[in-house]
């Protein structure tokens, strides 16, 4: 589960684009560096050594920036610290033009330039990894914008919206939302809260103790329009069976959308298939 979780939040739509951007930024740039220099003729041979460097510099620039995708904490304050992108692309931009400064570059002797490598190089990794790092956001809708009680009510009147059943099945305690939504026979719990302003969705038992849960943002879901969204999403695949809850040992353990029973790991373990209409 934990494999799975931080494969969604490195491997998804929002990555997929930011990694676009930069390795054709990455190739714009280390073109034009090269072509300064008379001696390096744009041609076929070149093709492979560029793109060879736009991927080492993308690579490490992703590593780098790894924190930001997986903890929730450092990738809320990156997001509302928006000015500090900003500061580091202009930087990063002022090292690319001061490499290229005739008393900072060598100027050949037939008239081209080869830039500073060191101030080049930091520069190139600064752009990349903004690149890399920046998150579009509705800025009408960030959490920063919204207590408790505001998110709440945002995730409430969604809800309830796309899930009229609810209606009847939903506490506010300390401006913090929770439905409890229980299966046909009762044994399972189907909960979700807006604790520490987050959407968290889980199952209980009979007796109230909890099965699962998962948050939105190993959905890669930080800002409240987006977790709504896929908590909807969620909700939706659990009730119509897209979402299979998987039961070890009598116990609701995960979700999956694989049929194949066989294809689970049980250790010796009794492992249920079950859908929440048959619950």
């Amino acid at each position: 589960m934990i494999l799975k979780n931080i494969y969604k939040k490195l491997i998804n739509k929002t990555s997929f684009i930011q990694i676009t951007i930069a390795l054709i930024v990455s190739i714009l740039i280390i073109t034009y560096l090269l072509s300064l220099d008379v001696h390096n003729e744009l041609n076929s041979t070149v093709i492979l050594p560029i793109l060879l460097m736009s991927g080492i510099a993308v690579g490490v620039c992703f590593i780098i920036g790894l924190p930001i995708r997986l903890s929730k904490q450092l990738n809320n304050w990156w997001i509302r610290h928006i000015y500090v992108q900003v500061i580091i692309f202009i930087l990063g931009f002022a090292f690319l033009l001061i490499s290229l400064v005739n008393d900072i570059a060598e100027r050949c002797r037939c008239g081209g330039i080869n830039p500073n490598i060191t101030l080049m190089i930091i520069g190139l990794i600064l752009v990349i990894f903004i690149l890399l790092h920046f998150y579009f956001i509705n800025k009408s809708k960030t959490k920063r914008e919204m207590n408790q009680k505001e998110f709440s009510k945002y995730v409430l009147d969604g809800m309830l919206k796309q899930f009229p059943q609810f209606i009847n099945h939903f506490k506010i305690e300390n401006d913090t939302m929770t439905i409890e939504y229980h299966s046909k026979s009762g044994m399972l719990t189907l909960w979700i809260t807006t604790q520490d302003n987050e959407i968290t969705i889980g199952f209980d038992n009979i007796e109230g103790n909890c099965y699962w849960h998962t948050h939105m943002s190993q959905y890669n879901s930080y800002e409240s329009e987006d977790e709504l969204r896929e908590a909807i999403k969620l909700i939706n695949n659990i009730m119509t069976g897209n979402e299979i809850i998987v039961f070890i040992n009598n116990i609701a353990n995960h979700l999956t959308k694989n049929t194949d029973i066989n294809a689970i790991e049980n250790r010796g373990n009794v492992v249920e298939l079950k859908r929440w209409n048959e619950l």
